[in-house]
């Protein structure tokens, strides 16, 4: 069965409307239209405190749309690309913790829509920020028992193969214990 892996661009349109559907969230939250209560595990005192959390809640996400923007180049900002991941990686790290805080959550609001909600924001995050994926060094390990013999096989990649895309010529490394004794060698097929 084949998998259908979620591209960068695909991920970065997820989390910008998640984030927008997040942003409008927090703003009926503000005008009442949405009870407070629901959200912050359900320990907000007032509606003085509830105007504060909200307005840094707003604050943070809009600044999280901003760099998701600038990342996707959809703004235009002389801002490095290695502080815009740097940006995108602390969410990573707010959305994990934010994942476990909602499932210690009081309501059940919290616990059911937002634990999914940060969960998949971490992991569209990462998808966004994460480097283009190399091809592993090591492309084999076996183990092996044959009566009083037993060891290992490991074969690596060669640089060759990075290189220029040709099958490579794999470096085998043998290591074999026989009769107690350590036995082996190296080929270049």
């Amino acid at each position: 069965m084949k998998v259908n892996r979620i591209s960068k661009s695909q991920a970065l349109t997820g989390m910008v409307s998640l984030i927008t559907a997040v942003i409008l969230f927090h703003g009926l939250i503000i005008t009442g239209v949405l009870p407070y209560e629901i959200v912050w595990a359900g320990k907000l005192n007032s509606v003085q405190e509830m105007y504060v959390f909200e307005a840094v809640s707003l604050f943070i996400n809009v600044v999280l749309l901003i760099t998701l923007l600038v990342k996707g180049n959809y703004l235009k900002f002389p801002i490095s690309d290695k502080i815009v991941n740097a940006v995108l990686w602390f969410f990573i790290v707010v959305f994990s913790l934010n994942t476990v805080g909602n499932l210690l959550a009081e309501t059940l609001f919290e616990k059911a829509i937002f634990t999914p909600l940060t969960f998949v924001s971490a992991i569209l995050l990462w998808i966004i920020v994460r480097k283009k994926k190399k091809r592993p060094l090591l492309k084999h390990v076996f183990m092996y028992f044959n009566g009083g013999r037993y060891g290992c096989s490991i074969t690596f990649r060669s640089r060759h193969y990075f290189r220029h895309k040709q099958p490579p010529a794999p470096l085998v490394f043998h290591l074999v214990v026989s009769s107690g004794k350590l036995v082996s060698s190296v080929t270049l097929s």
